[in-house]
């Protein structure tokens, strides 16, 4: 077998450490060592690359009723701010519907909706009748509410029929207290007469509020700045 003689590891450093700096030498009789000033500087880079851009909130608009555009106050591209008047939509049933229920609304006002009441049988058909008109104007509310697209009148109109319907729900049950009395003997007709007419009082006025609302809501208004994209989001 061949010896190997290893020199000590510190002897090899100053052999190494010698031939560097003794090249450097050779090359330039200045220092071996340079001292530079660091600064900063603009960098210009271009990347290609692949992205997908998406709106930062995106927002529809439609109408409560079915009708046709009356107004067009902007096109596609538009810039628009929150509350901005963007279209107008002439709903013929929605304005039937109003006028319905401002006429069953005067009718309750001048105590037409009690006349006739004199029995207990009349009384319990006339209570029926209209719990029965408020839980379809309340139900109709609720889904023309459902059509309305800008998100904060959807929740104020759905709040306003839930007080509504509160409010109603109040009278109701005082008028039904009032009439299961008169069955019993324990009240007279004339209060439950009057107790009935306040809840079709009610009942007419939640109607017609709620009539109302849908009509005003048919003045769509931008909810937030942007810009319009007619004929619906695209995916």
């Amino acid at each position: 077998m061949v010896g190997v003689r290893r020199a000590p590891l510190a002897a090899l450093v100053g052999i190494v450490t010698f031939i560097a700096l003794g090249a450097s030498s050779c090359t330039s009789g200045s220092s071996p060592v340079g001292v530079g000033t660091a600064g900063t500087g603009d960098v210009a880079e271009v990347v290609d690359a692949s992205a997908t851009v998406t709106a930062k909130a995106v927002a529809g608009l439609t109408a409560p009723a079915g009708g046709t555009v009356a107004a067009l106050n902007v096109s596609t591209g538009t810039a628009v701010h929150a509350g901005q008047v963007i279209a107008v939509i002439d709903s013929p049933s929605a304005q039937r519907q109003l006028s319905e229920a401002k006429s069953a609304l005067d009718a309750a006002r001048s105590g037409g909706g009690s006349a006739g009441l004199g029995s207990t049988t009349s009384l319990v058909a006339a209570q029926k009748q209209t719990d029965d008109a408020a839980a379809q104007a309340f139900a109709q509310a609720r889904q023309a509410a459902g059509k309305i697209g800008d998100a904060t009148v959807r929740a104020a109109l759905l709040a306003q029929i839930d007080a509504s319907a509160k409010q109603y729900a109040s009278v109701s049950a005082t008028a039904r207290a009032l009439v299961t009395s008169v069955r019993r003997g324990i009240a007279s007709v004339s209060d439950a007469v009057g107790a009935l007419g306040a809840a079709q009082r009610a009942q007419a006025q939640a109607a017609y509020d709620l009539a109302k609302a849908a009509v005003d809501a048919l003045t769509l208004r931008a909810p937030i700045d942007g810009v319009v994209q007619l004929g619906g989001l695209g995916g």
